[in-house]
């Protein structure tokens, strides 16, 4: 009886010992953030100092924090904030953008959520906190440890599990460590939909600078083919050129166009902009059948163009010639959205352009081309940020005439914001390499930190395009 009662007690002791050795929470996302405060104080990056100063980023602050308070709610508590979880996330993210903060997310394996915060906040900033971060918090944990918030050494601490071991290691961590003069961001994520990164970001000789590493859970190695441009399209007269090679299809998956790309070997891609005009953007993509990519997006669109479609849909019209593999679509004025594949019919490149392509007289220069031979490089970005600005703004209009929204207006905060940064604007070059299977190094120099078409989706996200109003007229012309 007593040898019974010994195996069941060590049966129980070791399913209570796997249990445990399969609970450990797994650390989501970590950051160190000098905040607005912190930005603005470099004097190591004056142009960063400069961007953040004027009055249109003060007029997107507001902004900033309202969308942002909804989106890390969402991303915390693994889904969509609702409302009034984000109303009251909004201007605590709003302190943790503004002034210098630290924060720790981690997922443990009963589906909740442990959330630690810290932010060098002004005092009388502590009842907010008090009363708001408890309420924003209540869904994450159902157990008896409750959220609270406490002030100690210049911090404001907040924390979902008052008294757990992950809430005192963090409250130690950051009390004991300081950012650096020059460093503005320390990263740490955990991989998933995105690779996990583990970065920093510093000014340093008027440029700010990213370096860190990308990590994807059990990635083989991306097979890197010979680079292969269109030596007769890509010339010397650009100002901005991009190449990827072993990557494509994610990348374009994450740009909306997974169904379209399904199945097909997409090897390589370019795209570079040319100074004539802000629509002169062209791309290029290696295509193991381009006649029936092209076909295929044909088909996609093809619909929502129709000229003699139900009032309200997108108005446009779409060209097609499958013998010469060529779609272009007429909806928006000056620019004309085009897509080619080679004539032959054989595997090769589907262009993209918007208006006619200048061909350059000379070859890519040679720094850029050195650049594309460094071992192991998988994805290179240059470009003159100042003036590739206007080409992703005027490509981006194009896109929301044809879905038939209204740009942001000229006179709206986001555009304001683009055009008081740009004198301020230098090159910028971005270089992802790959260091061994499921191993990238991200090296990236930039004036603020950002390129010229992550500016231009910030201040869309920030001052997004608008629906257009439904042509009443013209419904009531069909219905009769």
């Amino acid at each position: 009886m007593k040898k019974v009662i010994s195996t069941a007690w060590l049966l129980a002791l070791g399913a209570w010992l796997a249990g445990c050795g399969g609970s450990e929470p797994k650390l989501d996302a970590r950051w160190r953030f000098a905040g607005a405060d912190g930005l603005r104080a470099q004097s190591a990056a004056p142009a960063l100092q400069k961007v953040l100063s004027g009055p249109a980023a003060a007029a997107l602050g507001g902004r900033l924090a309202t969308n942002a308070g909804s989106a890390f709610a969402g991303w915390v508590a693994g889904g969509t904030a609702a409302p009034e979880v984000a109303a009251l996330a909004a201007p605590l993210v709003g302190d943790l953008l503004g002034h210098e903060s630290a924060g720790e997310v981690w997922r443990h394996s009963d589906g909740s959520t442990e959330l630690l915060l810290a932010v060098k906040v002004a005092a009388e900033r502590a009842p907010l906190w008090t009363e708001n971060f408890p309420k924003w918090v209540r869904p994450l944990h159902s157990g008896t440890v409750g959220a609270s918030v406490s002030a100690d050494g210049g911090w404001l601490f907040a924390v979902s599990r008052s008294g757990s071991a992950l809430a005192s290691e963090f409250r130690k961590r950051v009390s004991s460590t300081s950012v650096g003069a020059g460093r503005l961001l320390e990263l740490e994520t955990a991989a998933g939909r995105f690779p996990g990164i583990q970065a920093t970001v510093v000014a340093s000789n008027g440029a700010v600078r990213w370096n860190g590493t990308l990590r994807t859970s059990g990635a083989a190695g991306i097979a890197t083919t010979e680079w292969s441009y269109p030596t007769n399209l890509i010339g010397d007269s650009v100002i901005a050129f991009s190449a990827a090679r072993g990557v494509v299809a994610p990348l374009l998956e994450e740009a909306g166009l997974g169904a379209l790309i399904q199945g097909e070997e997409l090897s390589q891609m370019y795209l570079w902009s040319q100074p004539e005009t802000p629509f002169s953007t062209y791309g290029v993509v290696h295509a193991g059948r381009p006649a029936q990519l092209i076909s295929r997006i044909h088909d996609w669109i093809r619909p929502q163009f129709s000229t003699n479609s139900a009032p309200g849909t997108r108005q446009g019209l779409v060209m097609y010639d499958p013998s010469r593999q060529i779609l272009a679509l007429s909806s928006a004025p000056v620019a004309t959205p085009t897509l080619a594949g080679p004539t032959n019919g054989q595997p090769g490149f589907v262009g993209l352009s918007f208006v006619g392509l200048n061909r350059s007289k000379g070859p890519l220069p040679q720094e850029l081309r050195a650049e594309l031979l460094k071992p192991g490089v998988l994805y290179y970005d240059w470009e003159m940020t100042s003036e590739n600005l206007p080409h992703w703004s005027a490509g981006l209009q194009v896109k929301d005439i044809s879905a038939g929204l209204r740009p942001p207006p000229a006179e709206g905060p986001g555009r304001r914001f683009l055009e008081e940064s740009t004198p301020y604007l230098e090159n910028a070059v971005t270089i992802v390499s790959q260091k061994s299977p499921g191993v990238f190094e991200l090296q990236r120099k930039t004036t603020i930190g950002l390129t010229s078409f992550e500016l231009v989706l910030l201040t869309r996200w920030l001052d997004p395009p608008t629906a257009r109003p439904v042509r009443t007229g013209a419904a009531t012309q069909k219905s009769r």
